[in-house]
């Protein structure tokens, strides 16, 4: 999914002069965790600010969940921005060999809704819980088109040196499990 210019997450970045790098692997993970939790994606589909992610999500609810207003609008924009920010804070630790201490309390208590101070625990506590959620996998998101399915296989196996990969040679085609490679 592309990064809006226009979105809080582009004009943030900037503002705090992260890389566009870290920003678009950010943006992945908060997918990756929108895919994988049923109850954010519907946050996120409840709460003004994320249309953008919505409209990249494979699997939306055959009901969309009622629009959020007032105070709970408010609450759970803080919630999903706060996890949106720590996958950015992830995003700059796998990218970056420094790291600040103390920048994702800075972030969230920057980002709460009501002026709260994050404490660092209450930081390593929502990092810890992000990563969880990611199960560790940090490199890129990318969704799954079963139309591009064998062209990502056959581009993969080009890009690793293997530009006959299905077609024929000794066993026949190439085998991605001894590259540790699953499709």
């Amino acid at each position: 999914m592309p990064v809006d210019s226009e979105s809080f997450l582009f004009r943030a970045a900037v503002a705090w002069h992260f890389p566009a790098f870290v920003v678009c692997l950010g943006s992945s993970y908060l997918q990756r965790m929108l895919v994988r939790l049923p109850q954010l994606a519907e946050a996120a589909l409840a709460c003004p600010g994320f249309e953008g992610y919505c409209n990249y999500m494979m699997q939306k609810p055959e009901t969309p969940p009622a629009r959020l207003f007032g105070e709970d609008a408010a609450a759970t924009l803080a919630t999903l921005r706060s996890i949106q920010f720590t996958c950015l804070f992830v995003a700059t630790k796998v990218a970056d060999q420094v790291h600040a201490l103390g920048l994702l309390r800075f972030m969230l208590t920057n980002l709460s809704h009501n002026g709260a101070v994050v404490s660092l625990q209450q930081a390593a506590d929502v990092e810890a819980r992000c990563l969880q959620s990611l199960e560790w996998r940090l490199g890129p998101f990318f969704t799954e088109d079963e139309q591009l399915h064998g062209f990502n296989e056959a581009l993969w196996a080009e890009c690793m040196g293997h530009a006959h990969y299905g077609t024929s040679f000794d066993d026949g085609v190439v085998d991605f499990g001894s590259y540790g490679l699953s499709f």
